[in-house]
Order: C-alpha cells, then structure tokens, then sequence
C-alpha cells in the first residue's frame, strides 16, 4: 500500500494491473470485499483505496471529490468506475458531476439508503444508529451485516474474504459516525439520472435482501438504457461471483467503447 495527503485527508491506496483504469470507492470498513474481484481484473489498471476516519459532517460529495483528487494525483484519465452499495453512491455522485475524466459507472446494488428522500431515509436507519451509541459500533455493524448480507452475514464474510470481518468491525466507529449518516443525507433521483451521459451498468444479486430489489426497481426506471444484470448471489456479489462479476464487467466496458 502507498500512501498521500489529499486536501489535508491521508489515503492509503494500491494500483496493480495495466491496461485502461478502474476505480473501486467503498466505504472504510468493507474495502476488502473487493479483493477476489481485483484479483481476477487482469487486463486492467486496478485502483482500491481507503482514507482515514473522517469527521463528524464528512458527505458522500466529499468522497467524490476524494476520489477526483486521487485520479489527477495518480494521472489516472478516461476512468471506469465500479461502486458496491456505499461505493455505489459514490459513483452516482462522481457522474453527476459529470467530467471528460470518467468513462462509465457500474453500480453493484448501490446502498438503498442514498436512493431514498433524506427524510424517510433518517427514520430508517435511526435504529441501528442508536444502537451504535447504546451498544457500540461493533454490535451496530454485527446487526448491519446481518440485516443487509443475511442472518449469517458475518461468517459468510469471513468465509469469502478471510480477515474482512476484523477489517469491518476495525472500522466501525467511523462508518456509523460519519459514512452511513453521509448516506442518510445524500440523495439523487429521476431527475438527477438525466444529466448522467456515460454508460451504465447494474448488478444486483437474486438472494439479497428485499431492499436492494426495491432499488433495483428504481434505478431500472432512471436509467432504462443501463445494461441491468441479476447475479444468483447475495449483496457479497464481487467476493461471492467474482469470475462472473469480472465477465460481465469486462462486457460492458467493451460496449462502452473499450
């Protein structure tokens, strides 16, 4: 891992590969999930990174724009962009800024909780939030697991990508004190999927949590030209189908024009 001060933030980030680049944002405390997919991305420039905890206020912009200051850092131009639920957000935001720099965006199972209106989106997660301040964060993420990866999310995860248990739960304090209320606060919709002009591609597993076919459902009717692809996997798709997330990736980005 190399690591660079960015506006006064310290990243941490690896870049493997060669051929044309991608990025993959996510939130702290489940950077690794993206592991047995990097490994199989072989004929392209691979870029996972992760910054230090952030702040109370931190926004889901805020890691855009992170993002766009670690790209030009690293001459990285002409991006393809691949964001798993936070990292999805993510992504959204990064084409709605629009910009010569980003290629396309594949949003697998973006988190619900940004594709809804802030309001309704705070009375939802309120609970596990309350939780993280009665309980701890580390029973608040071992809930969260559960109630968005299944009932045995936390030991699948451990199964698939050893060591991304401990590395969640490391991290937890700062997710639910500045990621998850950043995702809360964030919105996009309808109206927001019209200025998005680069291809876009969905995934979503058939075995995920009801919540995630809510979405799906959303972002079928935003971008009705996205290539929507459904995996028979969980929300653990790039660490459960990663041979398969890879192929389908790699057939977009060819549509794309690759």
């Amino acid at each position: 891992m190399q690591r660079v001060e960015l506006d006064g933030v310290e990243v941490e980030y690896q870049l493997t590969g060669a051929g044309e680049p991608v990025v993959l944002p996510h939130a702290r405390p489940f950077v690794m999930w993206y592991q047995p997919l990097t490994a199989v991305l072989r004929n392209e420039k691979v870029l996972r990174y992760r910054r230090e905890a952030t702040a109370t206020g931190w926004s889901v912009e805020d890691d855009a724009q992170l993002c766009v200051a670690l790209l030009a850092h690293l001459g990285l131009e002409q991006v393809h962009v691949v964001g798993h639920s936070y990292g999805g957000l993510v992504a959204l935001e990064l084409a709605r800024r629009g910009g010569p720099g980003l290629r396309s965006i594949a949003l697998l199972e973006p988190a619900t909780v940004g594709l809804l209106p802030p309001d309704e989106a705070a009375i939802q997660r309120a609970p596990i939030l309350e939780l993280a301040r009665s309980a701890g964060t580390a029973t608040a993420m071992d809930r969260f697991l559960r109630a968005v990866c299944g009932a045995d999310g936390p030991e699948v995860l451990d199964a698939l990508v050893p060591g991304a248990l401990t590395d969640a739960l490391a991290h937890s304090a700062g997710f639910f004190g500045a990621e998850l209320p950043a995702a809360v606060r964030w919105s996009f919709a309808a109206p927001d999927a019209l200025t998005v002009d680069v291809p876009v591609l969905h995934l979503r597993g058939s075995r995920s949590a009801p919540r995630f076919a809510e979405s799906a459902a959303l972002l079928e009717d935003w971008f009705p030209a996205a290539d929507h692809r459904v995996l028979d996997v969980s929300h653990f798709l790039m660490a459960q189908a990663p041979e398969a997330t890879a192929e389908l990736l790699d057939r977009f980005w060819r549509t794309a024009g690759r």
